[in-house]
């Protein structure tokens, strides 16, 4: 959440998994912006709603210094593993 363009982050992650192959850009993804303890809720909701725009996909903020929405997300990752 920190970065000035989340977008382009993103964008680049996902041409990185792309490059390397192996099917890492096929398998499910789950969106997450982190740190978001260091921005205002403002920016943060711009940001979220900028990357959901672009992605198509629901992105589900969190803090892990802050502890915030943290478990959430690691039970979506598991239920998703486990499908």
């Amino acid at each position: 959440a920190t970065s000035d363009d989340v977008v382009g982050a993103y964008e680049t992650i996902r041409h990185e998994l792309h490059q390397y192959g192996a099917g890492l850009s096929d398998k499910p993804e789950i969106i997450g912006l982190n740190k978001s303890d260091a921005v205002d809720a403002d920016e943060l909701a711009a940001k979220q709603a900028a990357l959901e725009q672009a992605t198509g996909k629901p992105v589900q903020t969190l803090s892990a210094a802050a502890q915030h929405n943290v478990q959430p997300i690691l039970n979506t990752l598991y239920h998703t593993v486990q499908h």
